[in-house]
């Protein structure tokens, strides 16, 4: 399983044993004092001695076999490689005569596995550095066509300062053709595991990259236990070797990329990236060599060192841009406060008053068509002739053509003495069924000729709001509703009901508001029927709008609702018209809240101010509501409203904003990226110069 944590190895009591062997069994080496075994390596060990002739502090490493040809090639070539800033200076060979050893610096630091596990995980600024100092002595050894092949911690040893030497070139090939060489786990890559690949210096870049990983998050990338278990054991044959290195080379290919990297502090997104491309286990998407891998860090270093004057050249106008833009605002939003603060005084002193005063002229309106109407219905004859017309079965037809003549008459006489003021009358009896017609609707389509009507005799009308004292069904039935009947039967004798307006078709179509009322006699137990006056919606209409002229301002509107919630009036004809429909049924907001809380008042009138959406137009207004309550019990709220003339500042005020915003966007844009190209001039001349020095000796 994958591990979240450093991997140290335990000593057990046989290792010690074997350990304490070895101390007996340290080289003799003329000229030099041997004072401890350091450490074992792949080839041989390493012991800690002094130079007698100068008291110089060394490390002496011993081979445990006689080197052959190549290895005393790849040995001269060190020797080379000794002179180069960041790799064990190599001071003494003895390849010819026993023991079989060289000597070296001796490095007081310990080597960066130590300090590794010692420190679990290093700050990124010393990780980097110790990185970058690799990368620049491996970038020499691969210029020199040498490939290291067992890069890890261990072999990596630190001076007094901390700086990094690389040594243990045990290891090392050269590049081409030459032979394999098996590397540490978790730090070789996997075509380096599987023997066949040629020495690349992708291979070192991997194992960099592996140790960058460690020093930042104190685990091996890509560490399992088990694999490392078995990689430990001890071997037998070389087909069992090559079937474990298998093993391992596969459970690398199926392992996830490392990511714990990322969560480090100061890993930025190029670092990141940098990491994972030296891990990628696909060979090609490696840099090619050390010297690749410098001009990355390059690239890291100066996006690093650039932020902040980038950040710095951004925020700076940034700021000044948002500051003149706060002023503004702040200015501005005081301004148009204070503007709308001022309005919404004035509504809240105007709008009532002048709700209160079309209130009074609405309710004195409709008080006079409903006393009209209340005065005919309580007259004792007309009840009379109710009773005497009926037919010997409920909903039948009058009993004779001298009843049908008599109520002609009878609305003929009715719309003679209140001509001018109510237009056509109609009767119906308790069970809806119209009677009879008497009259004429003006309007801007034409006039109906005065005179008796009796196109609808008969016809049921108990689904009319006028009848049943509540609301239109909005269509029309051959047989009276129950509900629409129990309603009429609800209904007290001498209250005039308003209906909401509706259309009458016939030859010509009008739109009629009706004020209906039931005819009874004192002490009768129900309404014998129903008397409606009629008057023509646009003569209501006409006398609405100029009451709104005469007392509404410059932008205000009336609107008027009735108990229903159903818009009786509205000073935009053509919105309120859309909203009805063709019949011309005022549709009922049931869902609008300030028709209902104008609405719900109690019985004597009121006047509230407030903010809503019109449901007529769907406009925001602020306005005023009045309610008035007839002598029906009816109530009628009468709204003065008009638009938030501060509104359309803001909107200006915003878009205003916006184009500032855009302006600031664009010049803020405009100098980052000037600056960010000369940063990147800039950076790529240090990057070349930086390249230069890498590749020399230091």
């Amino acid at each position: 399983m994958l591990a979240e944590s450093p991997v140290i190895d335990d000593f057990d009591l046989a290792e010690g044993q074997r350990l304490a062997s070895l101390e007996l069994a340290a080289p003799q080496l003329d000229g030099y004092e041997v004072l401890g075994l350091i450490g074992e390596g792949t080839y041989g060990d390493v012991w800690k001695a002094r130079d007698q002739s100068s008291g110089v502090i060394v490390a002496i490493k011993r081979l445990r076999r006689q080197p052959d040809a190549q290895s005393c090639a790849e040995v001269e070539k060190l020797a080379r490689l000794s002179s180069v800033r960041g790799i064990v200076t190599l001071r003494q060979v003895h390849l010819a005569a026993e023991p079989y050893c060289y000597v070296m610096e001796h490095l007081e630091g310990g080597t960066l596995g130590d300090l590794i596990r010692r420190e679990r995980q290093l700050p990124f600024a010393d990780a980097w550095r110790i990185y970058r100092q690799l990368n620049e002595a491996l970038a020499y050894v691969h210029s020199e066509g040498i490939v290291h092949c067992d890069i890890k911690p261990e072999n990596i040893l630190l001076d007094a300062r901390g700086n990094p030497r690389l040594g243990d070139f045990g290891q090392a090939r050269g590049r081409g053709p030459g032979g394999a060489a098996l590397g540490t786990r978790f730090y070789m890559s996997p075509e380096q595991a599987r023997l066949e690949g040629l020495p690349d210096p992708r291979w070192d870049v991997y194992a960099l990259g592996a140790v960058l990983y460690e020093m930042l998050t104190g685990i091996k990338p890509r560490f399992d236990t088990e694999v490392s278990s078995l990689m430990s054991a001890p071997t037998g044959s070389g087909s069992e070797v090559r079937d474990r290195l298998e093993k391992y080379a596969r459970h690398l290919e199926r392992c996830p990329p490392p990511q714990l990297h990322r969560k480090v502090k100061g890993v930025d997104s190029a670092t990141a990236r940098l990491i994972d491309d030296s891990l990628s286990i696909e060979f090609s998407d490696r840099p090619e060599d050390a010297a690749a891998m410098l001009k990355r860090i390059g690239q890291c270093e100066h996006a690093r060192a650039s932020k902040p004057l980038l950040v710095f050249g951004g925020l700076a106008p940034a700021i000044m841009l948002l500051a003149v833009a706060l002023v503004l605002w702040a200015v501005g939003s005081s301004t148009l406060s204070s503007l709308e603060r001022y309005w919404k005084e004035l509504i809240h002193a105007n709008n009532p008053i002048i709700a209160q005063s079309v209130g009074s002229e609405v309710e004195s309106l409709f008080n006079a068509q409903a006393e009209i109407v209340r005065q005919e219905a309580s007259d004792p004859a007309l009840f009379e002739l109710f009773r005497q017309s009926h037919g010997s079965a409920p909903g039948g037809g009058l009993r004779s053509a001298d009843s049908q003549t008599q109520f002609d008459q009878r609305l003929e006489a009715i719309h003679a003495r209140h001509k001018g003021q109510v237009y056509r009358w109609s009767l119906a009896r308790a069970d809806g069924m119209l009677v009879a017609n008497y009259g004429g609707l003006p309007g801007a389509g034409g006039s109906e000729t005065v005179g008796i009507d009796r196109g609808s005799n008969g016809k049921n009308y108990a689904w009319r709001g006028w009848f049943n004292g509540v609301i239109d069904r909005a269509e029309s039935l051959d047989e009276p509703r129950d509900e629409d009947l129990a309603d009429f039967r609800r209904r007290l004798p001498r209250q005039a009901f308003v209906a909401q307006p509706y259309s009458r078709k016939g030859d010509n179509q009008f739109v009629v508001i009706a004020v209906s009322c039931p005819v009874a006699a004192e002490g009768a137990a129900q309404p014998a029927g129903v008397i409606s006056g009629m008057m023509a919606y646009d003569q209501f209409f006409t006398q609405m709008q100029a009451t709104a002229s005469r007392l509404a301002g410059a932008g205000q509107q009336i609107v008027i609702v009735n108990d229903q919630q159903q818009v009786l009036f509205h000073s935009d004809r053509e919105a309120w018209q859309k909203s009805a429909g063709e019949s011309f049924v005022a549709p009922r907001f049931a869902d609008c809240q300030h028709f209902k809380a104008a609405l719900a008042a109690d019985a004597q009138p009121t006047t509230k101010s407030t903010e809503y959406i019109d449901p007529v137009n769907g406009r925001a207004y602020w306005g005023a509501a009045h309610v008035v309550k007839l002598p029906s019990g009816q109530r009628l709220a009468i709204f003065v409203q008009q638009q938030n003339r501060i509104s359309p500042l803001w909107s200006r005020a915003s878009w205003l904003a916006a184009a500032l915003l855009v302006v600031g966007v664009v010049f803020l844009g405009t100098n980052s990226y000037a600056l960010y190209w000369t940063l990147r001039q800039s950076g790529a001349a240090t990057r070349s110069a930086g390249a230069s020095a890498g590749g020399g000796h230091g």
